[in-house]
């Protein structure tokens, strides 16, 4: 996993806490955290919201594998954007690798 990926996928975890601590008891875990800083705040929140979008376009592409081995989906994706027939496909039918 790239790192890009590795970010976005714990700002958008943090975030999603965040949302569901605010909606079952009303605390705001961001602001509690920053408290006298809207600005950092507001950063945050505009971070996690691009982490979102960045998942969802980088799943987005992860889903168009065309890789007829596997129908891993995203798990697909890596060996799937390669010319390289030989590269094995990390998650085959049943689990194990297979060769495309």
């Amino acid at each position: 996993m790239h790192i890009a990926k590795k970010v976005a996928f714990v700002l958008v975890i943090i975030g999603g806490l965040a949302w569901g601590i605010y909606g079952v008891s009303g605390y705001n875990v961001v602001e509690i955290v920053f408290g006298n800083l809207p600005m950092i705040e507001n950063i945050v929140y505009v971070l996690v919201g691009l982490s979102a979008l960045f998942m969802l376009f980088k799943r987005h592409k992860s889903c168009c594998c065309s890789c007829k081995t596997c129908d891993a989906g995203d798990h697909c994706g890596d060996c799937c954007d390669t010319d390289d027939k030989s590269k094995v496909c990390p998650v085959g039918t049943s689990g194990e690798a297979r060769k495309i």
